[in-house]
């Protein structure tokens, strides 16, 4: 204790503590007290059942849950106590057996005669503490490995939850490796991004640049995760959530509609108070659109990041940008809303404030396709309208 406050406490001395510590028991157990009031042989030692107190000692150490430990100190206080026990029965007047062809009656005199030392007794000690030692390590090695698989389990559901639901997170923390391999299915993607982000940081100090994706990046997080969303990543002022990965749901597309509602709701709470504050508001569109993805891990062995990829994902994004020409805040496409009246049979009350869009096309994509959007509000032209659209 002394050196672990001074802070000179070494690790390899923890193991000479452990050898000291049953050696000077062993010796006190075995050597004849000197201050005894009464001296006896110093074989008698051995009729105390002082042997108990060697378990005392390694019980301790099971609470420091350190298996070496506990190995060391089974072997360090099974060999003392062999050491102590053969020096006794080496001893010139030690007694170890009964003359031959004795009668019971002189078994039990040599019994109780204070020199006498019984082999068998002292080998059953020794066995028996050597088995206790033993299932003392085993179970400090188990309880080791149990605990750090613990802190793995709780690492990886952290890492889990910085991109899915908590829900989902527990779900996949339990899940064999597999599960996360690459796989297609439906899913709804969305993206959102800060209107007029880039030329609005150009003359801003970094702080006040990072305060404002935090304050965004929180409040989108939130809503995503209440409604079951996977966040695949964020891309500077922008995100990309997906929503049926990696495990689809009943109402995925539904959650997602909802979501991107209550992103606006958020941001339209935060401007409030930004603009209370005496900050400019803060203008973003999203982009949302039902279709297959492909999930899974992309990268190397060096790096590996959980994404969706597609084709579902490209119309999302162009989704997104296309607010910027239309004058809207969200668009959907009428994939959504589709998918939204098989989930809920009843789609009026989930697209409340969607507006059909005259635009039919999206770059890159042939064909035409329905789409739906929420007009945009009116926001502080620093971040928001005018040429910072674009």
């Amino acid at each position: 204790l002394r050196l672990h406050r001074v802070g000179r406490l070494k690790e390899w001395m923890l193991y000479v503590f452990v050898v000291f510590d049953f050696l000077l028991l062993s010796y006190i157990l075995i050597v004849q007290n000197p201050f005894a009031i009464y001296q006896f042989p110093p074989q008698y030692n051995l009729r105390f059942g002082n042997f108990i107190f060697l378990f005392v000692l390694i019980s301790g150490l099971a609470i420091v849950g350190r298996p070496k430990l506990l190995i060391l100190g089974g072997v360090s206080g099974f060999g003392f106590w062999l050491a102590g026990s053969i020096w006794l029965m080496t001893l010139p007047d030690t007694i170890l057996f009964s003359p031959p062809g004795a009668s019971p009656d002189e078994v039990v005199a040599t019994i109780l005669d204070p020199k006498f030392v019984d082999p068998g007794l002292r080998l059953q000690e020794l066995v028996v503490f050597a088995v206790v030692a033993g299932l003392l390590s085993l179970v400090a090695f188990r309880s080791r490995q149990q605990t750090q698989r613990q802190v793995i389990l709780d690492r990886a559901r952290s890492n889990l939850a910085r991109y899915f639901a908590p829900e989902t997170a527990e779900r996949l923390a339990d899940r064999d490796r597999a599960s996360l391999e690459i796989s297609q299915q439906d899913a709804a993607v969305l993206f959102s991004d800060i209107v007029g982000f880039t030329k609005w940081a150009e003359d801003k100090p970094p702080s006040e640049v990072i305060a404002v994706l935090r304050e965004y990046h929180g409040v989108c997080s939130t809503a995503v995760f209440a409604h079951g969303g996977t966040l695949d990543k964020f891309i500077g002022d922008g995100m990309m959530v997906t929503f049926g990965t990696p495990v689809p749901g009943e109402r995925d597309v539904t959650q997602a509609v909802l979501c991107l509602k209550a992103i606006l709701a958020a941001v339209d709470a935060l401007n409030s108070k930004r603009v209370a504050e005496g900050l400019s508001a803060i203008e973003i569109v999203v982009g949302l659109h039902y279709g297959v993805v492909v999930f899974g891990d992309i990268g190397n062995d060096q790096r590996l990041e959980l994404a969706a990829v597609g084709d579902a994902v490209n119309i999302a994004s162009r989704l997104e940008h296309l607010n910027r020409n239309t004058g809207t805040r969200a668009i959907i496409s009428s994939d959504v809303a589709e998918a939204v009246k098989t989930e809920t049979g009843d789609h009026a009350a989930i697209l409340e404030g969607f507006e059909p869009l005259d635009v039919d096309t999206i770059r890159g994509r042939s064909g035409k396709i329905r789409l739906l959007g929420i007009r945009s509000s009116k926001a502080d032209p620093e971040l928001g309208s005018g040429d910072s659209r674009q």
